[in-house]
Formats: structure tokens, C-alpha cells, sequence
């Protein structure tokens, strides 16, 4: 597939200077998806999926509304696709399509199978429900133990 890691770079760019927590929001979701061993999903994967949510969405208000808006979108919105100005995404009959935002003839998630979406969506809906769980909660350790459920024993709050 053509592609430019060039494109790419400047698309991250552009959308870390539109939303401060793009970065943190993306470090934090690549921890969970290596927390929860999520197979076929990958860094560049959810690097689009942040900068998808920003054009549609804005910038997040913070690195928990972010992740929050990241896993409802995977939940709800994942299986429309995600494309950048004029890709025809009716043209892959993938399950999950992320089309290139260099090359919109190239689904970079083309390799992603049913039933490493179906993982995807079943972690993306439990880590929703207990980050907004963990929202409501008024005490800090409370709200770090479910915190710990989606990132690991070794995140701590700070």
C-alpha cells in the first residue's frame, strides 16, 4: 500500500496542537489495550481513532474524557468506519475500516479479524463502564482500584 509516514506525522501534529491530552490520552489507551491484551489493535489504530474524535468532537476537556469518548466511540461507532475527507468507506468489506490518512485507498485496519473486534468492543464497553463507575466515586482509592482493573496493578494516581 502507498502511504507517508510524512502525512502521518503532520496529522499527528496538527491534532496534538488542537487538543493538549491527544498525547496522554493515546498513552494511556495503548496501556490498556496492552493491559487487556488486545490482539490486532494497534498503536497507530488508536492514534486515529483520538484524532477522528477531535474533528468530529473537539478538543477533550480532560485525559478521562477523553479515554471515556474513545471507548464509548469504539463501543458505538467503531463499525461505521473512520475516514478522512473523501474515502469511500462502502469500497472494504473489512470488519473494522480506518482509512489512511495519506492514502484513502488503504484500510490500515484491514487486519484486524471479527473476532479481535468483538474483544475490542466487549473491553471497550468494560472499561466505559467502570471509568464512569470510578467518575462517581468519592473517594481516591476507590476510584484508583477500578482505574487499576483497566491499566494494571502498577498505576497509581498522582
Amino acid at each position: 500500500m502507498k502511504t507517508s509516514v510524512k502525512v502521518h506525522l503532520e496529522h499527528f501534529r496538527s491534532h496534538s496542537a488542537k487538543d493538549v491530552f491527544l498525547a496522554p490520552t493515546l498513552r494511556m489507551a495503548k496501556r490498556w489495550r496492552h493491559w487487556k491484551e488486545l490482539a490486532g489493535v494497534q498503536s497507530f489504530h488508536l492514534e486515529l481513532l483520538c484524532s477522528y474524535l477531535i474533528d468530529r468532537d473537539g478538543a477533550a476537556s480532560g485525559l478521562e474524557e477523553g479515554l471515556r469518548r474513545l471507548l464509548l466511540f469504539i463501543v458505538r461507532d467503531l463499525t461505521n468506519g473512520v475516514t478522512w475527507g473523501e474515502g469511500n468507506l462502502e469500497a472494504f468489506d473489512d470488519p473494522v475500516v480506518i482509512l489512511d490518512p495519506a492514502n484513502a485507498e488503504n484500510n490500515v485496519a484491514a487486519r484486524i479479524t471479527r473476532r479481535e473486534l468483538d474483544a475490542l468492543v466487549a473491553a471497550a464497553r468494560t472499561g466505559y463502564e467502570t471509568l464512569t463507575l470510578a467518575q462517581g466515586l468519592q473517594f481516591k482509592g476507590e476510584t484508583e482500584k477500578l482505574w487499576k482493573e483497566l491499566f494494571g496493578p502498577g498505576f497509581a494516581i498522582e
